[in-house]
């Protein structure tokens, strides 16, 4: 992630909305990325779900990830999945595959909600840093002055 992100996604994390309205459309994103790519991604049904759940938890943290996680897996499961146009799972590659995307999705929904609260806190501690540097600057040139 790079540093300008992370400013543009705190603001955006304190309008909860914003994270949701990704956790929507990013699967959706998802499923026309996947249709543009056409036979190319057959075998893989969750590749292009994945940045989606990334904006979201990113924009919205852990509950915005999920939605657009379990969306996508919905997607996945009715337009890649066999049986086509259908949510029923067949026993085991059904199961194995939505449950080690389920798997894939909760390990980046945690980690990219951590790194965005880390980044809160490094601001936080990088703000108060310059506010005592600037009282320390304020007393030693003060006390220059007498």
């Amino acid at each position: 992630m790079s540093m300008e992100f992370f400013p543009a996604a705190l603001r955006a994390r304190e309008t909860r909305w914003i994270g949701f309205a990704v956790a929507v459309c990013g699967p959706v994103a998802g499923l026309f990325l996947h249709w543009l790519a056409g036979p190319n991604l057959r075998g893989f049904p969750f590749i292009t779900f994945f940045p989606g759940i990334w904006f979201a938890a990113a924009l919205g943290g852990v509950l915005a990830g999920a939605v657009a996680a379990v969306l996508s897996a919905l997607i996945c499961l009715y337009f890649f999945i066999p049986p086509l146009h259908s949510l029923v799972v067949i026993w085991p590659q059904g199961y194995v595959a939505l449950f080690t995307f389920g798997v894939v999705a909760a390990l980046m929904i945690l980690l990219v909600d951590e790194a965005m609260k880390t980044n809160i806190r490094l601001s936080n501690a990088s703000a108060k840093l310059r506010g005592m540097n600037e009282e320390l600057e304020h007393r030693v040139a003060s006390g220059r002055a007498s």
